[in-house]
């Protein structure tokens, strides 16, 4: 077997013959969130990008942090690199099986108060938080209130939310329309 094939487990072998996890390619990848190959492989190959896969199989986490991260660029206006990085603060590599419970959706929220005076002027000090949106909206409130108690001439500069459950289920949609299998919230090798 080459080292780039699957065997019929379902698990990718290397050429020492090490089992390696299941998962989908760069081009699957690329695919299911619906951009263009060279275009993924610029971004998930920066070094922006460190924390995502490079062994060439990823993961349904790793799928989803970057259509989150996606999402929240597109509709935040942000850089993709810096919503990235707001989803890791927030969640760690998000896993499937969390985002959804008995309260409903799970959503993630940013938000960042700018410090006007002192030596942190300048600088923004930010909060994340997940959970379903009216506990992630009240914890918002609250670190407010202790931002203005903390620094009097702070001002609340940004907040981000977005709904992470959402983003799981169209990643699902997508990958059931593509004949992608996903078993125990983990893609089947393709």
């Amino acid at each position: 077997m080459r080292p780039d094939e699957t065997s019929r487990s379902g698990f990718l072998f290397s050429a020492k013959g090490k089992k390696m996890e299941a998962g989908i390619s760069v081009a699957t990848l690329a695919a299911l969130l619906e951009m263009k190959l060279e275009d993924f492989r610029n971004i998930a190959w920066s070094s922006e990008f460190g924390v995502i896969s490079v062994r060439r199989r990823y993961s349904l986490s790793e799928a989803l942090t970057l259509e989150i991260a996606r999402q929240l660029s597109e509709l935040g206006g942000l850089p993709l690199s810096t919503a990235f990085t707001m989803i890791l603060s927030t969640l760690g590599n998000p896993k499937p099986e969390r985002l959804h419970d008995n309260e409903g959706d799970v959503w993630i929220g940013v938000m960042g108060s700018r410090i006007v005076s002192g030596d942190e002027r300048g600088k923004i000090a930010e909060a994340h938080f997940a959970g379903p949106l009216a506990k992630v909206s009240a914890k918002i409130a609250t670190w407010i209130e202790h931002d203005q108690a903390l620094y009097p001439n702070a001002y609340p500069a940004r907040i981000f939310l977005t709904n992470v459950s959402t983003a799981d289920r169209l990643l699902r949609r997508r990958a059931a329309d593509l004949g992608i299998n996903i078993r125990d919230n983990e893609f089947v090798a393709d």
